[in-house]
């Protein structure tokens, strides 16, 4: 079962339109088998859960203490909280190693009051990436490769993270276009169709290639058991995951990317903002949430900020909404 549609998230300065975003969706169960033709986009970070059954599958999560927190701080786009540095530090000490070995470079953390609290005496675990790249670390330690190739293009790290990726999307891996994340790892572009069936999968991994199965399940539940862990204090997928409950699994990326699962009905979302504009990515998959009946008014009404931010200026008056609806099923 695929569909797909349009959505439209108005900006409103006043009671006029100032701005308006398209965003592409798509909803896949995991049986879908998808044609690997389609308009390919770039999952970035909501790649993840994926590059996390990488770690999995090659047997390198016992490294890292094969615990669900462990699996999802890799699978995060994290805040950069102390709990969120504390555990990748634990986890780069188990393989014998320490910041110094990210390759992922700096970013001050995106959780607004801990970047305050740091000022400039920030490293690389605070970096969103850090847990993807101590997975990426433990399976260079695991395949038995130097740990300054894990980043290589063409070396035996991202070529596996190349292929899980491919196979979780259910296509070949010559059909997922590559190129450099901002954190220096690969990022891979698929149809929407794809990309939503592959997080379908995390909800029922039984569909997946056998040998995804044991990894997806295991990702499925450490995100779900660990929701503030995946983002943090504030961030879209931890307060979505949240607020349904556990019947939800999210993980967004860059440009507008965002991926939901249900566990209820075993179908998943995958949308994308034309435009990449991030302010548009939590109205407009709030939306079709709702519209899919996959969240109801209590979850609406407990994330009522993010389903219609307000537009506010430097005085900290409104002046301003943001609206998003559904204009096209197919």
């Amino acid at each position: 079962m695929t569909s797909a549609g349009i959505a439209t998230v108005d900006v409103f300065r006043g009671d006029r339109v100032e701005s308006r975003h398209t965003v592409d969706f798509a909803f896949a169960d995991a049986r879908s088998i998808r044609e690997p033709h389609g308009e390919a986009v770039s999952l970035r970070s909501a790649a993840k859960p994926f590059q996390a059954a990488a770690v999995v599958r090659s047997g390198a999560l016992d490294r890292l203490g094969g615990s669900d927190e462990a699996l999802a701080i890799v699978a995060a786009s994290h805040g950069g909280e102390d709990r969120h540095t504390s555990l990748v530090a634990a986890l780069l000490s188990r393989l014998g190693l320490d910041a110094s070995a990210l390759r992922c470079g700096v970013h001050a953390p995106l959780h607004a009051e801990t970047a305050a609290r740091l000022g400039a005496a920030i490293s690389p675990l605070h970096h969103n990436c850090s847990g993807k790249h101590a997975g990426m670390l433990s399976v260079a330690l695991e395949l038995g490769v130097p740990i300054s190739s894990y980043l290589d293009e063409g070396g035996a790290v991202q070529r596996l993270m190349h292929r899980t990726v491919a196979d979780a999307c259910g296509i070949r891996p010559e059909d997922v276009a590559t190129a450099i994340d901002g954190c220096g790892a690969l990022t891979f572009a698929v149809p929407l169709g794809a990309a939503a069936a592959a997080f379908a999968r995390l909800v029922r991994p039984d569909e997946a290639v056998e040998e995804l199965r044991v990894p997806l399940r295991r990702v499925g539940a450490a995100i779900g058991r660990h929701p503030d862990l995946i983002g943090g204090s504030g961030r879209f997928d931890t307060r979505l995951m949240s607020a349904a409950r556990g019947r939800l699994l999210a993980k967004g990326g860059a440009e507008g990317v965002q991926g939901v699962a249900d566990a209820s009905s075993g179908l998943a979302l995958c949308l994308k903002v034309r435009d990449g504009g991030a302010r548009a990515v939590a109205p407009a998959t709030l939306a079709i949430l709702r519209d899919a009946g996959w969240i109801d008014d209590g979850v609406l009404a407990e994330l009522e900020d993010l389903h219609h931010p307000s537009l506010r200026n430097y005085s900290g008056a409104r002046v301003g909404r943001i609206e998003a609806r559904v204009t096209a099923r197919s």
